[in-house]
């Protein structure tokens, strides 16, 4: 890109700052009270929409000032306009202050025109879209105790265009519903042909979200398919994240995988705080993506095409590394890893099930701390039950590891000089696994610049790396129960069945002169099957 194209596009993004900020100011104010009077301009008093109530243009609700939309009513906007939320706003809930609670047989409606040509272009600085700037925003500057969502519907929004300081730099974005640092609630959303995000959560904001329906954004003109739910900052603390709970995602069953696939994450989640519980995820390329964020994802369901969960590094309070909790969910996923800790994250995994997979590992962690529990791993279609590589700290404990295409635990990338694998060189790394039980391992392996080629998969493959094995079970393994290549291992009161090595463990000569021998104590250790107990080759035990 030219510096002339840099300049122009951190100018756009700078007017759309400034356009955000001021668009307020320009309009027209209006002293109202009563029912169905404001059509546009700045509401500054109170007052009650019902029934069916058509705008003409943007309206802003002032600070001080209180808008009460009743169960089962119709807003109809025009397309491009919004609705900006500085007072208060309390759509069918009588814990905000209306008369009557909505339900999802009386849902009260947002609903935007829609332009007969697209290309025309419209208000929003970046997009070209006729219909950009459609939807509504609440900012930080609300009444809590007067603000609300229930059972609301948006529909046809384009979405409100703010902008937002992502990891990348300032970026434009667009969200149907966007909440702009407030702690508010909202329950039973629907969100139906949104272009952008049905929901954007920035600055903060820290809204308790509950029992509501999400898509993908489907625009297919100027901004693209966009996550349901996108969140930049959002969150104000690891106790006080914003939160998702007992809510459905249906995205696009066609999503593809890999750098030239379509699919795209239902939730995206950056430096943020977040708690995600019983959710329902499905019928989309990839589930959820957590980067520079922490919080949980607990008790919920995710059946994609690509990877479920994925995080790369970690959200941190001063000195206080956050730890990103996945518990108890079940995860299925058709292609890529059900889990991934990518690149500083930390983790801790516990009671989930990870199944699938045809073409990846069902969890996978490169250069990260994992914490992983009592999972349920498998049948693995693809490759490695658990597979490590670059400088990690992963501890397994009580885990079952079962019916995996190739080894159930990786730890160390042994194929870098292999063609179509990570270039990742040897580093230090450590494992800890006590308790787990690892069964029907019949997978063939390979590796032409390390074995040569084809090989017998073994149960625990450790390569350059360190691990320490307590009281694990291994069950019927045709290769190798244990395989330690220039690794420093500690193995003691595990039960290993297989019909190879019980422990092959040997040097590495990365034919540039150097030999790596391994080092391995082994204690009170019981095999069973073994073609031999101990092949040892140049190194120590």
């Amino acid at each position: 890109m030219s510096d002339k194209k840099i300049g122009k596009s951190i100018s756009l993004v700078a007017l759309l700052i400034f356009s955000t900020l001021t668009t307020m100011l320009v309009i027209p104010s209006s002293s109202a009270a009563g029912i169905n009077q404001t059509t546009s301009g700045t509401l500054n008093g109170q007052e009650t929409w019902s029934g069916t109530h058509t705008l003409t243009d943007n309206v802003t609700i002032a600070a001080g000032a209180t808008l009460v939309v009743s169960a089962g009513a119709t807003i109809n906007i025009p397309f491009g306009k919004y609705i900006d939320v500085q007072g208060a706003i309390c759509v069918a809930s009588k814990t905000c202050g209306g008369s009557t609670d909505g339900s999802s047989s009386s849902m009260t409606t947002f609903s935007w025109d829609l332009p007969t040509d697209y290309t025309v272009r419209g208000h929003c600085v970046i997009s070209i879209d006729a219909a950009c700037g459609s939807g509504m925003v609440i900012r930080n500057t609300i009444d809590e105790s007067k603000t609300g969502l229930n059972f609301v519907e948006f529909e046809n929004a384009f979405g409100f265009e703010i902008g937002v300081n992502t990891i990348n730099g300032l970026d434009a974005k667009y969200g149907a519903l966007v909440f702009d640092g407030p702690d508010t609630f909202a329950n039973g959303l629907k969100f139906t042909n949104i272009n952008s995000s049905n929901i954007i959560l920035v600055d903060l904001a820290n809204p308790t979200i509950t029992s509501s329906e999400f898509t993908l954004g489907v625009d297919a003109y100027s901004i693209g398919k966009r996550a349901a739910i996108s969140a930049y900052g959002a969150g104000s603390g690891i106790t006080d994240p914003f939160t998702v709970s007992s809510s459905t995602f249906t995205g696009d069953a066609e999503g593809s995988c890999g750098n030239n696939g379509n699919g795209i994450s239902m939730i995206y989640v950056e430096n943020s705080y977040a708690s995600l519980d019983n959710i329902d995820i499905s019928d989309n390329g990839y589930g959820t993506f957590f980067i520079q964020s922490s919080g949980a994802l607990t008790s919920s369901n995710i059946n994609v095409n690509c990877a479920a969960v994925d995080t790369k590094g970690l959200k941190q309070t001063g000195d206080i590394r956050h730890t990103f909790e996945i518990n108890n969910n079940t995860i299925v996923t058709a292609s890529r890893a059900g889990i991934t800790a990518y690149d500083g994250a930390k983790i801790s995994a516990s009671d989930n099930t990870i199944s699938g997979v045809e073409d990846s590992s069902g969890v996978a962690i490169r250069s990260s701390t994992a914490t992983l529990n009592n999972n349920i791993i498998g049948p693995i279609g693809g490759y490695n039950g658990i597979w490590i590589y670059g400088s990690s700290e992963v501890v397994a404990i009580g885990n079952t590891i079962q019916d995996t295409a190739r080894e159930p635990v990786v730890h160390g990338e042994y194929h870098y000089r292999d063609q179509g694998w990570p270039s990742v060189q040897p580093t230090k790394s450590r494992l800890y696994m006590e308790g787990n039980i690892i069964s029907n391992n019949s997978g063939t392996c390979n590796s032409q610049s390390m074995y040569g080629g084809d090989f017998q998969c073994p149960a625990i493959h450790i390569f350059r790396t360190s691990a320490t094995l307590y009281n694990n079970t291994i069950t019927n393994s045709v290769g190798d129960a244990l395989r330690i290549k220039g690794g420093i291992v500690n193995v003691q009161g595990n039960t290993m069945e297989t019909e190879s090595f019980g422990v092959n463990i040997s040097h590495h000569d990365d034919n540039y002169g150097n030999k790596y021998g391994s080092i391995g104590y082994f204690s009170e250790n019981t095999f069973t099957n073994a073609t031999q107990v101990y092949n040892i080759t140049e190194s120590r035990v």
